[in-house]
């Protein structure tokens, strides 16, 4: 189409998995996840912004660099298979950060999908909420 995608990325982190987290993820409370922000950006333009977690043990080696590409196809490359993924979508108004990621004006509704994805096997691979720019994107692609 033409356009140009480019990921930037906003947070990195190992930390200790919260109770929440650790629920969907089916890990115990304290295990290491990574916690990640990206803003995902479609010629120069905010169109999503992407909140996830993942489990360190599932992913012992990534890094920061491995987020500025697709996520997947590194996931891929380490022979693990993507299976099925869950998502719910709302509207809401979203946190101030997040709006200003999006450069969204304040109070500005948004899309909010939160998704779990599994691994073939059926473990969980993945926990995000992704908000999206409804501006900067068609929705119907």
């Amino acid at each position: 189409m033409g356009l140009t995608p480019e990921n930037k990325v906003l947070a990195f982190e190992k930390i200790p998995c919260p109770k929440n987290i650790s629920k969907i993820l089916g890990i115990k409370e304290g295990d290491s996840i990574w916690r990640m922000e990206r803003v995902r950006q479609i010629d120069e333009v905010p169109a999503v912004f992407e909140e996830s977690y993942i489990s360190v043990k599932l992913l012992p080696n990534l890094k920061e660099k491995n987020l500025l590409k697709s996520k997947f196809d590194y996931i891929k490359s380490l022979g693990l298979e993507i299976g099925d993924s869950e998502r719910e979508i709302s509207a809401e108004i979203p946190s101030d950060y997040v709006a200003s990621a999006l450069k969204l004006k304040r109070n500005e509704p948004i899309l909010l999908a939160e998704n779990i994805t599994y691994l073939k096997k059926g473990e969980v691979l993945e926990y995000s909420k992704i908000y999206y720019n409804q501006k900067s994107i068609d929705l119907s692609l």
